[in-house]
């Protein structure tokens, strides 16, 4: 029976990766890039002089004028009301 996540198959796998990671990195390393001058290598780019001027920023937002919808606040009880449910009184408004 094998396991795939056993210690010993993963440090198999950690070597593996380890030495072709090595060899691919060792194999780069043959020199001849350092022999060309770097001159020669540059390419070649195309300049773009900035020039700081100042810029009126304006923004546009998108909004409305009236309400989407209104409510109408309705007493639900006729009359004045003198006393409720809670613990202090609540004065009564003077005309």
């Amino acid at each position: 029976m094998v396991i795939l996540n056993s210690p010993k198959r993963v440090n198999s796998m950690r070597l593996k990766l380890l030495s072709v990671s090595t060899v691919v990195l060792l194999s780069a390393c043959d020199g001849s890039a350092s022999s060309a001058s770097p001159a020669a290598q540059a390419p070649a780019v195309n300049v773009v002089t900035l020039h700081s001027q100042p810029v009126a920023l304006t923004t546009s937002l998108p909004g409305r004028t009236t309400a989407v919808r209104s409510a109408e606040v309705r007493p639900q009880v006729n009359g004045v009301i003198r006393r409720h449910g809670r613990a202090t009184p609540v004065p009564a408004a003077s005309k």
